[in-house]
C-alpha cells in the first residue's frame, strides 16, 4: 500500500500557507508585540508616577521652606515694631514736654510776666527737634523675598501700607519739618545763648525779647511744629499697635 505524502511547498516560490500546519511565527509575533507594549506601558506608568511623586515632594518641601521663611520674616518685622513702639513713646513724651514748655512761654509773653529761672527750660525747646529713626530691616527682608511670601492677603496689604504709606508720609513730613527747624536756628541764636546743645537756653535780654514780635513768631512756629509732630507720632503709634496685633494673631495661628 502506498502512503500519501505531503506536497513539498517551497516558501520562496509558493507564498500560500501550508494547509496542514500554520507557520509558527503567525502565533508568536502578535503575542510578542503585546508583551512589549505591556512592558512599555508599565515603564511609562512607573516613570510618570515617579515624576509626579518627585514634583509633589519638591512642592511640599518648598512650601515648608516658604512657610518657615514667612514666620522668620514676620518675627523680624514684629521685633522692629516693638523697637519702634518704644521710640514713638519716647518721642511723644519729648514732644508733649516741649509743647507744654512753649505754651508756658507764650502765656508768659502774653501776660508780660517778669523773668524767672523757669524761663530757661521754656526757651530751651526752641533749639530742640526729634531725629526720627525707624526700623524697617524686616520689611526690607520681606521685599527681597517677595511680598507674596506672606500668604495672609489682609496682613500682607497691612504691612505694605504701613511701611510705604505711614512711614513714607512721616519721612516726607520729617524732611519738611527738619528743614523748617534748620531755617529758624540762626534766628533763635540771635535771641538766646546756649552754652551747649543740651544745656538750658537763656534769653539775652528778657525785656527786649518779650517785646520783640520776631521772638514771638519763633515761639509760635516752634509750637506749630510740635503740634504737627505730635499728631504724626500719635498716628504712627496707633498704626504700630494695630499692625503688631495683626502679626501676633498670625504667629499665634501658626503655632
Amino acid at each position: 500500500m502506498s502512503r500519501l505524502s505531503r506536497p513539498q511547498i517551497d516558501p520562496l516560490v509558493d507564498p500560500l500557507v501550508d494547509p496542514f500546519v500554520d507557520p509558527p511565527s503567525s502565533k508568536r509575533e502578535p503575542a510578542a508585540r503585546g508583551i512589549r507594549w505591556a512592558s512599555l506601558g508599565r515603564e511609562f506608568v512607573v516613570t510618570f508616577v515617579g515624576v509626579l511623586l518627585a514634583l509633589a515632594v519638591n512642592s511640599w518641601w518648598q512650601e515648608r521652606q516658604d512657610r518657615r521663611a514667612e514666620v522668620e520674616t514676620l518675627v523680624e518685622i514684629r521685633a522692629d515694631l516693638r523697637t519702634d513702639s518704644t521710640d514713638v513713646t519716647g518721642n511723644l513724651g519729648g514732644l508733649l514736654y516741649a509743647k507744654a514748655r512753649l505754651d508756658s512761654l507764650s502765656s508768659r509773653l502774653d501776660h508780660h510776666r517778669p523773668y524767672d529761672p523757669s524761663l530757661d527750660s521754656m526757651a530751651a525747646v526752641l533749639g530742640w527737634w526729634i531725629d526720627h529713626q525707624r526700623n524697617a530691616a524686616g520689611y526690607a527682608t520681606l521685599k527681597s523675598r517677595g511680598l507674596r511670601l506672606v500668604t495672609n492677603d489682609s496682613l500682607r496689604q497691612a504691612i505694605a501700607r504701613f511701611y510705604e504709606t505711614t512711614y513714607g508720609e512721616e519721612e516726607q513730613h520729617d524732611r519738611v519739618m527738619t528743614a523748617a527747624f534748620d531755617r529758624t536756628q540762626s534766628r533763635v541764636h540771635q535771641y538766646l545763648r546756649q552754652p551747649d546743645y543740651y544745656g538750658p537756653a537763656h534769653p539775652i535780654d528778657y525785656a527786649l525779647v518779650a517785646g520783640d514780635p520776631g521772638f514771638r513768631a519763633l515761639v509760635d512756629e516752634a509750637s506749630d511744629r510740635m503740634s504737627t509732630a505730635i499728631h504724626f507720632e500719635n498716628t504712627v503709634a496707633k498704626d504700630v499697635r494695630v499692625l503688631s496685633a495683626a502679626i501676633d494673631r498670625e504667629l499665634a495661628r501658626r503655632r
